[in-house]
C-alpha cells in the first residue's frame, strides 16, 4: 500500500498539530470551510480550476500559494479560474485541501458541456407529417415547420403577441446576424472566451448550431423561408462554443454579461454532468434579477438526475417532443424535466447554406426545444412585462398539454408546452392571476454537533402532490451571507425533504466513504410569498472495538486539528474492548493511532456502518496509525465526526 501521503500528513499533524488551542480560530475554520469538489466521472479540464473566494486579497494569497495565475474573475458571483501548469488538477486539489485556506468557498474542476443535438439528418421536406397548415405565402418553407400547427402560432401572432421588444440571450455557439431571416433581430454580442463585443451585423456562429436556436426563436415573418414563434423578439448572442466550449468560468461571465445587458430570458441548448458551484452562482444572479432562465434536458436516452445546469432550483428544464406529442427516444427523462417541447426534425434557420443550398437545415434534440419554450417565455414577458422567472415557468407548466402519463411524469414534465394558452388566448384553458402565483422559499441548514454549518451536503425536495424534484447542495451564498441549500421559486405545498451526505464525488471527497453518509428524511409545509427555515444536525455515531492482549495497552483517539487526544486504555483480557464516542466530542477528523510493537486490527462502526481498520508502523515518527483500504483512497486514516 502507498503509504507517503499519510507519512506526511502524521508527521505534520505530530510536528504542529498539538499546539496551544484557540477556540476562536478553530471555529470560525470550522463555520467557514473550503468546499472541494474533486473530478471523478466527470469530464474537466486540466491546467486550471475555479474558485469561489470572499475577497480578492483571499483569491491572491491562494493562488501565490499554489504557483497559480488567476485568469478570468467574475466579481460579481465572486468566482474566479486559477490556471497552472507542471501539476494535475488531482494534485492542485489535494495541495489546496492541506492548506485548508481562509475566505475560499469552494474548488471545482472546470467541467466540459456538450451541445444536445442529434447529427444531422437526411435532409428532405416531403413528410407530410410534418407539414405546417395552412401554407404562408411570405414565408415559403412555413408548411414544413409542424411546431406551429401545434402550437396554432399564428392566432397567436393575429392576437398581437410577437414577443416584441424582449431581449432573448441564446447562450451557445454564437448567431449569424446576416441570415436574411434574422438580420435586424440580433443585438451586440459577447465572445465569452475572449470578453470582446460581436457587432450586431456580423456572423460569429462557429457551428450553425446557436442560429438554428435563433430561428426557432426569431425567424422574421416574411424575412426569409421560416419563421419563428416569438419573431419581434431581440436576439443577443453569447458564444460559449467556439466551436469547442469555452469552460464554466467563461460561461458564468457570458451569463452575467447578458443579465446586466438587459438580457430578459436565456435560452441554453447545452448541458452535462458535473455540478458546478460557479455556474450556480452565475444562475442564481439571473433568477434572482427575473430573468427566465431555460436549458435542455440533455440527449442521454436515460432516466436521471444529474443533468446541468438544467437540474438547478428555478430552471426551466426541457424536454423534447415529436410532430405527434410522444417525448423522443432520445430526450433524458428525470424529476428535473418542467416542460417539454418539440425537438424532433425541426426546421430553422443555419449558419452556412445546407438544405436544397439554402442557409437552413432540420435538426433534431433537446437543443431545438429548448428555444421553442424560451421563444414561449419571451411571449409571456411581452403580456406581462413585470413578471418574475417563476410565474413565467409556471404559466408554461400549469397550461401545458398533458402527454405521456397523466399529470407530471419524468418524461415531458407537466406536457408539452401550448403557449396560446398560457397567453390566455384558448378559452378552454383559464389562466389563473398571475399574481396569485407566489413562489415559496426553503432554506437548509445542515450543522454538526457543535452548531458548525456543513457545506457540500445535498438536499432533495420532491413534492408530495407531484413527485416534481428540486435538488440543491449546501453551499455559502454570497449574496445573502449564508451557508445553506436554498430553494427559491418553488411551488408551495407539502414536501418530503431527503438530507444526505456530504457527497462522495460532487461533495467533500474527503469527509468519507458513501456507505458513511447520513442520510434524514424531513417533511414540510411551504407557503407561498414566504421563506422556511429548517435546520438539520448531523450527529455521527461511533463505536470502536480493540482487540484486548496479554497486558494492558493504550490507543489514542487524536482530533487532527486541535489535538485533543481521547485516550483508550484497553485491560488485558480475552474479546474486545468497547468504546463509544460520547455525544459532547468535538466535531471534525481523528487519527487512531497506538505504540504497541505489532499491527493491530480495529473494528470500526461509523454511522451504522462496519468495516475494518488496520495499523501499520511509520518508522519515522515511531507509531502505529490505523487506516483502512480502499481501491478509491488507497489508504485512508481518517475518521470524520459530524
Amino acid at each position: 500500500m502507498k503509504r507517503i501521503a499519510i507519512v506526511i500528513a502524521l508527521l505534520a499533524f505530530l510536528m504542529f498539530g498539538c499546539v496551544s488551542f484557540d477556540p476562536n480560530s478553530t471555529r470560525e475554520s470550522v463555520k467557514n470551510p473550503i468546499k472541494i469538489v474533486e473530478p471523478f466521472e466527470a469530464e474537466y479540464r486540466e491546467g486550471e480550476v475555479l474558485v469561489g473566494y470572499r475577497t480578492m486579497e483571499d483569491l491572491e494569497r491562494l493562488a501565490q500559494a499554489i504557483g497559480a495565475q488567476i485568469d478570468v474573475v467574475v466579481p460579481q458571483i465572486k468566482a474566479a479560474s486559477l490556471k497552472f501548469s507542471g501539476k494535475t488538477v488531482k494534485q492542485v486539489i489535494n495541495e489546496i485541501r492541506k492548506l485548508k485556506p481562509s475566505g475560499i468557498d469552494y474548488v471545482e474542476p472546470s467541467y466540459e458541456r456538450k451541445l444536445p443535438v442529434l447529427p444531422l439528418e437526411d435532409q428532405t421536406i416531403s413528410s407530410a407529417s410534418l407539414k405546417s397548415v395552412p401554407p404562408d405565402p411570405q414565408d415559403d418553407w412555413f408548411i414544413y415547420q409542424y411546431p406551429h400547427r401545434l402550437f396554432d402560432s399564428q392566432s397567436i401572432w393575429s392576437a398581437g403577441y410577437k414577443g416584441t421588444g424582449v431581449i432573448v440571450a441564446v447562450i451557445d455557439t454564437g448567431v449569424n446576424g446576416t441570415h436574411p431571416d434574422l438580420v435586424g433581430r440580433v443585438l451586440t454580442g459577447y465572445d465569452a472566451r475572449t470578453g470582446e463585443n460581436f457587432s450586431p451585423n456580423s456572423d460569429s456562429d462557429t457551428h450553425g448550431h446557436g442560429t438554428h436556436c435563433a430561428g426557432i426563436i426569431a425567424a422574421a415573418i416574411g424575412g426569409g423561408k421560416v419563421v419563428g414563434l416569438a419573431p419581434e423578439v431581440y436576439i443577443m448572442p453569447v458564444r460559449i462554443f467556439d466551436p469547442s466550449y469555452v469552460g464554466d468560468i467563461n460561461t458564468a461571465a457570458g451569463i452575467v454579461w447578458a443579465v446586466e445587458n438587459g438580457a430578459q430570458v436565456l435560452s441554453n441548448s447545452w448541458g452535462g454532468p458535473g455540478y458546478s458551484e460557479t455556474i450556480k452562482r452565475a444562475v442564481d444572479y439571473a433568477l434572482r434579477r427575473n430573468v427566465v432562465v431555460v436549458f435542455s434536458a440533455g440527449n442521454d436516452y436515460s432516466d436521471q438526475s444529474w443533468h446541468y445546469p438544467s437540474a438547478y432550483t428555478g430552471v426551466i428544464g426541457v424536454a423534447a417532443t415529436t410532430a405527434n406529442d410522444k417525448v423522443t427516444s432520445f430526450s433524458s427523462r428525470g424529476e428535473y424535466v418542467s416542460v417539454g417541447a418539440p425537438g424532433e426534425h425541426v426546421l430553422s434557420t443555419y449558419h452556412v447554406n445546407a438544405l436544397l443550398g439554402q442557409p437552413y437545415v432540420f435538426m433534431s434534440g433537446t437543443s431545438m426545444a429548448c428555444p421553442y419554450v424560451s421563444a414561449a417565455a419571451a411571449l409571456l414577458k411581452q403580456k406581462y412585462p413585470q413578471a418574475n422567472c417563476y410565474q413565467i415557468r409556471k404559466l408554461l407548466e400549469m397550461t401545458a398539454v398533458d402527454i405521456e402519463s397523466p399529470g407530471y411524469d419524468v418524461a415531458s414534465g407537466h406536457g408539452r408546452i401550448d403557449p396560446k394558452a398560457a397567453l390566455g388566448l384558448d378559452p378552454s384553458k383559464p389562466v389563473p392571476d398571475i399574481d396569485e402565483l407566489q413562489p415559496a422559499t426553503l432554506k437548509v441548514r445542515v450543522v454538526d454537533r457543535a452548531g458548525n454549518p456543513i457545506h457540500g451536503v445535498f438536499v432533495t425536495l420532491i413534492d408530495r402532490a407531484t413527485g416534481k424534484a428540486y435538488y440543491e447542495k449546501t453551499y455559502h451564498d454570497d449574496e445573502t451571507d449564508e451557508l445553506v441549500a436554498r430553494f427559491e421559486f418553488v411551488e408551495p405545498g407539502t414536501y418530503d425533504v431527503y438530507i444526505g451526505g456530504p457527497d462522495m464525488y460532487l461533495g467533500e471527497l474527503y469527509l468519507g466513504f458513501p456507505e458513511e453518509q447520513l442520510h434524514y428524511k424531513r417533511t414540510v409545509t411551504l407557503v407561498g410569498g414566504q421563506t422556511t427555515f429548517l435546520t438539520q444536525t448531523f450527529l455521527s455515531s461511533l463505536k470502536i472495538e480493540l482487540p484486548r492482549r496479554s497486558t494492558p495497552y493504550t490507543v489514542s483517539l487524536v482530533h487532527d486539528t486541535t489535538g485533543e487526544t481521547i485516550p483508550l486504555t484497553i485491560p488485558a483480557g480475552t474479546g474486545y474492548f468497547t468504546y463509544i464516542l460520547p455525544s459532547n466530542a468535538s466535531p471534525g477528523y481523528y487519527y487512531l493511532v497506538h505504540n504497541v510493537d505489532e499491527d493491530l486490527k480495529a473494528k470500526i462502526t461509523l454511522n451504522g456502518h462496519t468495516f475494518e481498520m488496520e495499523s501499520f508502523y511509520i518508522e519515522d515518527i515511531d507509531i502505529y496509525v490505523f487506516v483502512k483500504y480502499s481501491l478509491l483512497f488507497e489508504d485512508w486514516p481518517y475518521l470524520y465526526i459530524f
